[in-house]
């Protein structure tokens, strides 16, 4: 951008007829180098100042290549509520924010906001992703979220279930479809959110697989074991004498068949289950299960259990990443929670 500035610097001399040599353009030129260090320099023509409201324009556009990447909805306006509630604080352009912006909102929106420092810091990663994107494309000059460091926070690993409150868990369904949810979610480490998704036609029966589409519609295979494979198969089962008591809506048994979806409500019209129906009955299983007591259980934590368990039997950090879908090992590792036994017997190999 300097450059571009000293060139029609330079051409407006030219062109204005005034007399310099050739030692005079020189000093001239060193000076203006000099002295634009202590400046950022940017075009006046770059759409960076059209704003709406408080908030620049390029905020949707930025919104906007992040859909495009495959983000889904609910990242998508965690982003925009958060960049809109800084702009209208700073009430600044874009251009004209500094790091010292950055902190001072982020402090503030966290005194008057109960939230944490892991929650705080990752609005901090959400605002500065923003300014990498403006200035890896030239609507800034500099980027002052690359000198506003990560918010320190506490890691504490969530809560996760043994064995024995596993088995408790199952004993609490009532329901066929019941155990075959919480069987489905322990064995694969589906997120709830891709188990409402999951139709019979992803289904491979004779491998033990399923394909599951995951955030930013990411496909992937995971797997269950044969005792997940029964309960699945008695659900459906049962599931084929869904409607038939109802004496006022024959129809009702040929809508459960003709469902495309694996788990579906028990009720005419017989519709595929939401992410929230899901975690309504899986909140509906542990409010039942009087051996599980001060914990948070839902299905996310059933997906980290999943991930330690594998671990502790030695599965490596590589495929639990692969098989919990990250696209970042780091992000595999906050959910594994270290087994002490483990990590002695290890410690017993490797020392004298």
């Amino acid at each position: 951008m300097y450059n571009n500035f000293k060139n029609d610097f330079m051409s407006e001399i030219y062109s204005s007829n005034i007399k310099l040599n050739q030692n005079q353009i020189k000093n001239i030129l060193e000076s203006l180098d000099k002295v634009s260090r202590h400046y950022d320099i940017f075009s006046k023509t770059k759409n960076n100042s059209n704003m709406i409201g408080d908030i620049p324009s390029t905020v949707y556009d930025y919104i906007n290549m992040k859909k495009a990447e495959g983000c889904v909805e609910g990242t998508l306006y965690v982003y925009r509520l958060m960049l809109e509630v800084f702009f209208h604080d700073v009430k600044k352009n874009p251009e004209y924010v500094t790091p010292d912006d950055i902190r001072d909102f982020l402090m503030k929106y966290q005194r008057t906001n109960p939230i944490s420092n892991r929650t705080l810091d990752k609005y901090r990663g959400y605002i500065c992703a923003y300014f990498t994107y403006l200035h890896n494309y030239g609507y800034i000059p500099r980027n002052p979220g690359k000198q506003v460091n990560p918010i320190r926070y506490e890691i504490r690993h969530k809560d996760i279930l043994t064995e024995y409150e596993c088995e408790l868990l199952r004993e609490s369904c009532r329901t066929r479809r019941e155990l075959a949810m919480i069987e489905f979610l322990i064995a694969t480490a589906c997120r709830i959110g891709e188990l409402v998704k999951v139709k019979l036609t992803d289904i491979d029966w004779d491998n033990n697989s399923v394909l599951v589409f995951g955030k930013g519609h990411k496909e992937g295979i995971v797997f269950f074991n044969a005792r997940c494979k029964i309960a699945l198969q008695r659900y459906l089962e049962e599931r084929q004498y869904y409607g038939l008591d109802s004496r006022y809506h024959p129809e009702s048994n040929q809508q459960a068949q003709d469902s495309e979806y694996l788990f579906i409500y028990d009720r005419a019209p017989y519709n595929g289950l939401t992410t929230k129906g899901a975690e309504k009955i899986i909140s509906s299983i542990v409010a039942r299960c009087d051996g599980i007591s001060g914990k948070h259980i839902t299905a996310h934590r059933l997906r980290a259990t999943t991930a330690t368990a594998c671990y502790s039997r030695g599965m490596s950090l590589i495929d639990i990443s692969h098989m919990l879908r990250h696209s970042k090992v780091d992000t595999t590792t906050i959910y594994l929670q270290e087994n002490v036994a483990r990590l002695h017997n290890e410690y017993n190999k490797f020392m004298p």
